[in-house]
């Protein structure tokens, strides 16, 4: 014999159904999510790349602008002879004419450069600007500008580096060489850049390190432009617009050139397959519910209709059937075969069960036909003595009552009677032990309306009458018997409660330990079979519903009743079936 044994676990086809949905679909599907996510990133990653490529590319012309007008700032104080007519000219007139040929220079660099805005020559001496503009500039602006020029000159330094400059709209920068009280400037005017090829909507535009836009008309009119710190996140403008936000240091200038592209969900930034294929995928995980329900409604329920049905089977109910109303034939067809299983089964169990009522109603009759003839010898003897005493009256009322008697006892008597039918045996019993004797016994019937139609065994009552009359031991004394009977209705059932009195002397000690006693089988003893036919008929009918309890009143014998009140059908002649 094994020592181990192998532990088995049994899985339920709904079980095994869910495990392979969610141990190869919904993986499969987070899979696929997993990769249209990443490939959107990385598409999304790729678009932020060529936009910070574009503008990293604008960047660099910027920075080459600025680099081009520092060196010619620088290449024409050292090697420049205009600069250095104009430096130490004599007069206005002079000045003016090294002025005039530093700007043929001047519109040379202007025209190849977009960003360059113009070109400032000046001489403290004179107090005179020879300003070479390529655009035209308020005249508050040039003030501006000259003022700065000026400014410059005061300091008397060499070079003062880009100067952010604040126009009436924009920034300019300002950068200069000085000598001998004379300037030598030039102004980056970053709103001046031309930018193409752009993304529909989108912008370039500069802004300083702390993120003020050197024109607001280029940063969107908004005068609240986030700070730099901001920029990773999605900027709305004052119109309602989103925007991502790509900046890049520019170095001359301390400051940043920003590029706005137009921000774009998730499912916008996929392609037209991308988001074919990511509407497949929400399909097929919707279709994972959808799935479910056709595969519980049309295989999972007719399963757990099939097997509650086996398992009621299995439990003794064999009337349950398993539903047809499958859409697949399989699942139909097995239904059916079940189906036809049961109602054979159901059919042999019917045969069976109408055998053992045969047999039940062959041994009822046996245990009703030993009742019957101590009474029957008894009537014989009676009218015997009635007819040798010549007592004809007597003989002829006991004759009518035997009759009636008989045709109760008679019947067929292996069915419930009603009570009242019962109830008429023991009147014309009570009536036939009267005839002839000087004390005859008396009856004192109380019987609840509801209760006169209750099923009742047949005898059930009368041997306990004829038990009392038998065995009462009075002297110069009627014998009196009562009989009480009541419907008891409870959450259990309807039971007819009947209960026998008489004055007859009870029960003795042994035979009240015999009746009451559980343990001994009912079964005639000393000849009595009256009272053990009884209890076992009340056993074979009714099991252990039906009660009976036996005691000793004060003055006589009292037997009580509780039998089950069960739906049946009054025939002709007052038997019930």
């Amino acid at each position: 014999m094994n020592r181990y044994r192998k532990t088995e676990t049994i899985l339920s086809f709904r079980k095994i159904a869910l495990l392979v949905m969610s141990g190869i679909a919904i993986p499969l599907l987070i899979v696929i999510l997993l990769f249209e996510w990443t490939t959107a990133r990385n598409h999304r990653i790729s678009i932020g790349t060529a936009y910070r490529s574009t503008l990293a590319a604008y960047r660099d012309v910027v920075e080459d602008s600025l680099t081009t007008a520092q060196n010619y700032i620088a290449e024409t104080a050292a090697n420049s002879i205009d600069f250095q007519l104009a430096v130490h000219a004599k007069n206005k007139t002079e000045f003016y004419l090294a002025a005039n040929e530093l700007e043929k220079q001047c519109r040379t660099l202007l025209q190849a450069h977009d960003l360059i805005g113009g070109f400032y020559i000046y001489s403290s001496a004179f107090d005179y600007c020879h300003t070479v503009n390529t655009a035209n500039y308020p005249h508050k602006d040039l003030s501006t500008i000259q003022n700065a020029v000026r400014s410059a000159a005061a300091l008397n330094s060499v070079t003062t580096g880009w100067i952010p400059l604040a126009l009436s709209d924009r920034t300019v920068f300002l950068y200069t060489f000085t000598t001998r009280g004379s300037v030598l400037s030039t102004m980056a005017d970053p709103t001046r850049q031309i930018y193409s090829g752009l993304e529909t909507g989108s912008r370039i535009f500069f802004t300083m390190k702390d993120g003020t836009p050197l024109s607001l008309e280029a940063a969107f009119k908004d005068p609240d432009f986030p700070a730099p710190i901001d920029w990773n996140h999605v900027y709305r403008c004052n119109t309602g617009n989103s925007f991502d936000l790509i900046c890049l240091s520019l170095h001359p200038l301390s400051a940043y050139i920003v590029y706005a592209v137009p921000h774009e969900t998730f499912f916008g930034q996929l392609s037209a397959m991308q988001r074919f294929l990511m509407i497949l995928t929400l399909c097929l995980l919707l279709s994972i519910p959808v799935s479910w329900l056709l595969l519980r409604n049309l295989l999972l329920r007719p399963l757990d209709s099939l097997t509650e049905t086996t398992q009621a089977i299995k439990t003794g109910h064999t009337d349950t059937r398993v539903p047809q109303d499958s859409n697949l034939y399989e699942v139909n067809a097995i239904a059916g075969t079940v189906n036809t299983m049961l109602d054979t089964i159901q059919q042999q169990k019917i045969a069976a069960y109408e055998q053992e009522l045969s047999v039940r109603d062959l041994r009822l009759q046996y245990l009703q036909l030993q009742l019957r003839p101590h009474f029957f010898l008894n009537c014989l003897n009676l009218i015997y003595s009635l007819a040798e005493e010549k007592k004809y009256h007597a003989l002829q009322e006991l004759t009518l009552n035997l009759s009636a008697y008989l045709r109760n006892t008679l019947k067929d008597n292996s069915k419930l009677i009603a009570l009242s039918s019962e109830l008429n045996s023991v009147e014309s019993y009570i009536r036939i032990q009267g005839i002839g004797t000087q004390y005859p016994p008396k009856l004192v019937l109380s019987v609840q309306p509801d209760a006169a139609n209750s099923p009742v065994p047949s005898l059930s009552i009368l041997t306990f009458v004829e038990n009392a009359v038998k065995h009462a031991s009075l002297i110069d004394t009627a014998l009196v018997i009562r009989i009480k009977c009541t419907l008891l209705v409870s959450k259990e059932g309807s039971y007819l409660n009947i209960t026998i009195c008489d004055n007859g002397g009870g029960f003795s000690p042994e035979k009240l330990d015999a009746l009451n006693n559980p343990s001994h089988a009912p079964a005639a003893e000393d000849g009595h079979i009256g009272i053990p036919n009884i209890l076992h008929r009340l056993r074979f009918l009714y099991g252990t519903q039906a009660t009976v309890s036996f005691r000793n009143n004060s003055y006589g014998a009292r037997v009580e009743l509780f039998i089950p009140v069960r739906d049946t059908i009054i025939r002709p002649g007052g038997v019930l079936s």
